[in-house]
């Protein structure tokens, strides 16, 4: 499944000489990376969720033993998502360092890094986070 794929993928990129693994997906991607982060071993940098449902894949029963960096982001009236759902994750997660942020409008997925009107503000704090969990 997606979770395991992604842990497969996390380690080949170790093997090949990554110091530093990110994971990042957007809509159920980003569930696929909340999902999976905790069975990622050893843990990522940080996890980057656009839009990530957290009803799927059980990705919400995931949340309190996700303990790395989290940024999750959305569009406050996104169709596939919730701000209540998006937030319940975020609180539960047990990083020391994680952030929901919450934008306007109802662009979903990849469209808030591509397409809305602030994608610059997303994209700058995206550089943001994985420049402070890169060091």
């Amino acid at each position: 499944g997606p979770v395991a794929s992604l842990t497969e993928r996390a380690r080949e990129l170790r093997r090949l000489g990554a110091k530093k693994v990110f994971l990042a997906g957007a809509s159920i991607g980003g569930a696929a990376v909340m999902a999976a982060s905790p069975s990622v071993d050893p843990q990522p940098a940080g996890i980057l969720s656009f839009s990530g449902e957290p009803e799927l894949l059980d990705a919400m029963g995931s949340a309190h033993a996700t303990k790395a960096p989290l940024l999750v982001m959305l569009a406050r009236h996104d169709g596939y998502t919730s701000v209540v759902s998006e937030g319940r994750f975020v609180r539960a997660a047990s990083s020391p360092d994680k952030e929901l942020k919450v934008y306007p409008g109802d662009w979903h997925g990849w469209d808030l890094l591509y397409h809305a009107p602030y994608r610059a503000r997303v994209n700058a704090l995206v550089l943001d986070f994985l420049r402070e969990h890169s060091q």
